[in-house]
């Protein structure tokens, strides 16, 4: 019998039009040396407006780790991190 292990840590990341600087966030998390089976990355795409939702997209596909939540309204950063808050797994 297995036990599913639970997520200890949810990194929350909040996105806006930052198309430019996304990417060198999430590979840093990408790298890190937590378990990754452990470990439960959620993006909130606050309505961009540039690229930055496809670049998250692209992480999702490729990472079962890290999830994205795209917001229909920009509402600023405090309701996209309250998102993510309310959005984590464990």
């Amino acid at each position: 019998m297995s036990i599913m292990k639970k997520k200890l840590l949810t990194i929350v990341v909040t996105c806006y039009n930052i198309q430019d600087e996304i990417a060198e966030c999430l590979d840093s998390i990408v790298r890190t040396n937590f378990p990754k089976e452990r470990l439960d990355v959620l993006l909130i795409d606050d309505s961009s407006t540039d690229k930055t939702a496809v670049i998250l997209d692209s992480y999702v596909a490729r990472y079962d780790f890290i999830r994205v939540l795209h917001k229909t309204n920009n509402e600023g950063i405090s309701a996209a991190r309250n998102s993510g808050i309310t959005s984590r797994t464990w």
